[in-house]
C-alpha cells in the first residue's frame, strides 16, 4: 500500500499531496508535448521557408494549398472526435502531423506576404525643411493664441 492511501470498501482515496503531484506530473507532460509541436512547426517552417522550389509549389498550385488546408483541419477534428478512442501512439502521430502541415503552411503564408519597409530611424529633418517664426519682443494680451509674428 502507498503512503497517504487508503482504502475503503473497493474505492481507493489518494491524498491531497498525491492529487497535486499527479496533477503537476500530468501538466509538465502536457507542456513537454506542446513544446515539442511547437518546436517540429518552427523547424518544419525555417526549413520550408529556405527552400524556393517548396514555396513556388504550393504558391502555383492552389490545389496543393487547399489541400494543405483542408488536411490540418482533417487532424483537428480526427484528434477531437476520436481522442478516446485511439492509440496513444496513432494520437501522437496525428498531432506532429498537424505541427508539420502547420509549419508548410505557415511558412508560406508568411513568405509570400508582401514585404514592408524595413523599421529604421526616422531621419532629421533638413534645415531648409524647418520653418521658424520670428520671435516677438512682446506679448500682448490681445495676441495671446496667434501665432508669433503674424
Amino acid at each position: 500500500m502507498v503512503p497517504n492511501q487508503r482504502i475503503i470498501g473497493q474505492a481507493v482515496t489518494y491524498s491531497k499531496e498525491m492529487i497535486a503531484a499527479e496533477n503537476a506530473r500530468f501538466m509538465t507532460s502536457v507542456y513537454a508535448w506542446m513544446t515539442a509541436g511547437l518546436c517540429a512547426t518552427a523547424f518544419v517552417a525555417w526549413f520550408v521557408s529556405q527552400s524556393p522550389a517548396i514555396i513556388e509549389t504550393v504558391l502555383v498550385n492552389r490545389a496543393v494549398f487547399w489541400i494543405l488546408i483542408i488536411a490540418q483541419l482533417g487532424a483537428v477534428f480526427a484528434l477531437a472526435g476520436l481522442i478516446n478512442r485511439l492509440s496513444a501512439t496513432t494520437a501522437g502521430l496525428i498531432y506532429f502531423s498537424y505541427a508539420v502541415l502547420t509549419g508548410i503552411t505557415m511558412s508560406v503564408i508568411t513568405r509570400s506576404a508582401p514585404t514592408r519597409r524595413k523599421w529604421s530611424r526616422p531621419s532629421r529633418p533638413s534645415p531648409a525643411s524647418i520653418t521658424v517664426w520670428p520671435a516677438r519682443a512682446r506679448c500682448s494680451a490681445s495676441s495671446a493664441g496667434e501665432r508669433p509674428g503674424g
